[in-house]
């Protein structure tokens, strides 16, 4: 930002000129307010994201290793499928919970980088520990108290984003950052896979290793991350300064979507009150809930698609069902939904930082619009469809639905809760994609293997979504009017 001085000069000698001068620069540096796009700035702010995605990245090697190695545990530990899926909906609703208590204490009692890293420390000790209990209430009690810890990390990583980076690189921040557990949930199932080869090395090993390389990826949180946050020109902006018209009219205006309380529960009563916050638990509830489906249960619909594309008799379709090319080639087909959602994540945080607020519902309405299409098209055939029909389905459903859903809890919580609230707004948004979650895994029990039902209900929700996402639009053009150039050139030659 340029100084321009300014001079208190009325008349008398050019002493006095002189230093009213100095005295009207002096004030001007004084009450200056840092320039977010100087280059010292946007290098403190790469600093702390890449502090950030090391230690997300680090939290992945703490929350996948039983789902890949549960079939070993099992055989140790003598816990049964029922026992199993029992404490993995436990630790969802002891996850859900803690989200909550987290986001309070980011929101209005701690730093965002003190609950990064203490619940990053937690989640990767517990899962050290983890590997060394043995009896099946220990991992049970361990299991439950690392869901406690692991939600703090989001939640803390959104907090950092609101104290730390400037609100017009607030959308393609979170994107980035997003990109560390979808990308980080490929690379653990990938190491893992072969650390299970090595002799000797078993499940415990694996837990083991997750548990250290966690540790050491939270350092540079640690090391780098101030926990007084720096300087920032627009500490309550929370919309992006876009670089069309909406620009002239959100500079004027640098409140968040929900002023900021002074207190925990005025904090709360705020975002409770707020409309838009309202809709985007919503929204999460319904995204989460399609999501959690796919990441669960592709391979047992691209399973049973494979065989039956290959015209199997009834006769042989229990034994392809269960054999173990058919389940390679759908593991392998089930990676494009989540290397899809790479691309939509970049895409719309890119988007999210050209948009203002008047125009950010935009986003989910054009992408969820594509997962629709896609949903109604395997609602058609279910099982039946063809192979290439049901990979390009889950091409398009994925880049529809990632993008909008890391949105959710990220750049729009910051939107809607500002500096102070952004944490537990994240945290709530969240929470109710939690619900979302267990409540599909619930229904998808009743359904079976009945996809073409299954799928007509996720076609429903999107759907849904849609509708949500319009009423979303309408909100922000009433909350955000659009300035008229006369009104816009007038407040400037004023």
């Amino acid at each position: 930002m340029e100084l321009r001085k300014r001079s208190n000069y009325t008349g008398g000698s050019p002493a006095h000129a002189s230093a009213a001068e100095k005295d009207g620069n002096a004030e001007v540096v004084k009450g200056q307010e840092p320039d977010e796009d100087s280059s010292k700035t946007i290098w403190l702010e790469r600093m702390v994201v890449a502090c950030l995605f090391c230690g997300y990245f680090g939290r992945e090697f703490c929350t996948l290793h039983l789902y890949t190695t549960s079939k070993l545990w099992q055989a140790e530990s003598l816990v049964d499928d029922k026992g199993y899926s029992f404490m993995l909906g436990v630790g969802h609703v002891v996850g859900a919970s803690a989200k909550i208590g987290f986001g309070v204490l980011a929101g209005s009692v701690l730093h965002g980088r003190t609950v990064f890293i203490v619940a990053a420390l937690g989640a990767a000790a517990l899962t050290l520990l983890f590997g060394i209990v043995s009896t099946p209430v220990e991992f049970f009690i361990v299991w439950l108290v690392m869901h406690v810890f692991i939600p703090g990390c989001w939640v803390g990583l959104v907090g950092v984003v609101a104290e730390n980076v400037a609100a017009k690189r607030v959308g393609k921040t979170m994107a980035f950052l997003s990109l560390a557990y979808v990308g980080g949930d490929a690379c653990v199932r990938t190491i893992n896979g072969y650390l299970l080869k090595i002799d000797g090395f078993g499940w415990r090993g694996v837990f083991l290793f997750g548990g250290t390389v966690g540790v050491l990826f939270t350092l540079p949180a640690y090391l780098f991350i101030k926990a007084k946050a720096m300087p920032r020109a627009d500490a309550n902006q929370t919309d992006a300064k876009p670089r069309s018209k909406d620009a002239k009219q959100t500079a004027g205006n640098k409140q968040a979507d929900t002023p900021a309380p002074r207190s925990r529960m005025e904090a709360l009563k705020a975002l409770l009150g707020n409309m838009a916050f309202l809709l985007l638990c919503l929204l999460s509830f319904m995204l989460r809930a399609v999501r959690s489906f796919f990441l669960s249960f592709t391979v047992p619909f691209l399973v049973d698609v494979s065989c039956r594309s290959a015209n199997t008799s009834p006769s042989e379709l229990a034994t392809c069902l269960a054999s173990t090319d058919a389940n390679s080639k759908a593991v392998l087909g089930s990676v494009l939904f989540p290397l899809t959602g790479v691309l939509s994540t970049v895409l719309c945080g890119y988007l999210k930082d050209r948009m203002g607020a008047r125009h950010r519902a935009w986003i989910p309405i054009l992408f969820l619009s594509i997962s629709f299409l896609s949903l109604a098209q395997l609602a058609l055939l279910g099982a039946s469809t063809p192979w290439p029909v049901a990979l390009a389905s889950l091409v398009a459903c994925g880049f529809g639905l990632f993008g909008p859903y890391t949105l959710l809890a990220g750049a729009f919580a910051i939107d809607v809760g500002g500096e102070g609230g952004a944490a537990t707004a994240s945290a709530l948004i969240d929470s109710a994609g939690t619900v979302g979650s267990i409540s599909m895994v619930a229904l998808k029990g009743s359904f079976g293997s009945d996809w073409v039902s299954i799928f007509s209900l996720l076609a429903a929700a999107v759907a849904f979504s849609v509708t949500v996402s319009m009423r979303l639009l309408m909100l922000d053009r009433s909350t955000h009017p659009k300035v008229s150039k006369a009104k816009t050139a007038g407040s400037h030659s004023s």
